[in-house]
């Protein structure tokens, strides 16, 4: 489905400042010191197996900090969206597409 290159191209056309901080905020999900500082990881998120991936992502879901659970909704809202948001998809959850509006 393309996720990636649909994300790519969403944030190419963002306001300067959202790009800015969605690169923050992916940036603190890779970055070791900062995965040190909240949550005791130097392996940057990308170098992770699947399964510790997972972990990292249900502990910043579920956590104590407001900014890092802010973060994983962000992320999660962004990727869920453009994924679902295609119409190769609609099938699989019985939706039949937007109505046809206008004409």
């Amino acid at each position: 489905l393309e996720v990636c290159q649909k994300l790519d191209s969403l944030f190419s056309h963002m306001a300067p400042r959202d790009q800015k901080d969605m690169k923050l905020a992916l940036n603190v999900f890779e970055n070791a010191v900062a995965g040190l500082v909240l949550e005791g990881r130097i392996t940057p998120f990308t170098q992770l197996d699947p399964k510790a991936q997972d972990e990292v992502l249900a502990r910043w879901r579920g956590s104590r900090l407001g900014t890092a659970r802010v973060i994983y909704r962000s992320v999660r809202d962004l990727v869920a969206g453009t994924y679902w948001g295609d119409p190769k998809c609609f099938a699989a959850v019985g939706y039949p597409g937007p109505p046809a509006l206008g004409g």
